[in-house]
């Protein structure tokens, strides 16, 4: 049975290099990512939201289940964890009771890591804005408006292990998760 490892972390840290390099290796199973269509859904809306975080969760799942029912373990990227972000945002006490009753459900598939890669705010605008494949105008934005609201609300999450990415190489990175894996 397959160990799941969420993967968290801001914009420029290199979850995708990460990821590419698992995926390279072939010891994890990866699953680095999608995003659904908005199409049909005014997230603005307490009910569409909550239909749309839905649909979310179904993907997750699925991905979830294919990591346990496998001998590998795997990486991903979008868990119900990772979701609780998201729902707790809304600061909205229905909000909260639907993730709560997902999260306890017994068909929800759990991560058994969450891992967050993190640097320093210096390394990730430059990141962001010296690679034009990172760079995005949003993600400037970002940073000056939810980045320190992100970090707070993973450093109270239980059990989140920090990682720094600065000045270590992609292998390195890889190894430490391996280990912490177990594998």
């Amino acid at each position: 049975m397959g160990k799941i490892v969420l993967i968290l972390g801001p914009h420029g840290v290199g979850k995708t290099t990460l990821f590419r390099y698992a995926k390279k290796k072939g010891d994890l199973m990866t699953f680095d990512g999608f995003q659904l269509p908005l199409n049909g859904f005014d997230i603005s809306n307490d009910d569409d939201f909550l239909k749309y975080q839905h649909l979310y969760s179904e993907i997750i799942k699925n991905n979830n289940e294919a990591i346990k029912q496998s001998e590998k373990s795997g990486l991903v990227i979008r868990a119900l964890e990772e979701s609780s972000y998201y729902y707790w945002l809304r600061n909205s006490e229905q909000i909260m009771r639907a993730f709560q009753e997902e999260y306890k459900s017994e068909y929800s598939i759990k991560v058994d890591h969450v891992v967050y890669l993190d640097a320093s705010d210096d390394t990730l605008k430059e990141r962001c804005t010296n690679d034009k494949e990172r760079y995005m105008p949003e993600t400037i934005e970002w940073y000056e408006t939810k980045y320190e609201l992100y970090r707070e609300y993973w450093k109270k999450y239980p059990g989140v292990i920090f990682l720094n990415t600065e000045n270590k190489t992609t292998e390195a990175i890889y190894q430490e998760i391996i280990k912490l894996i177990g594998n």
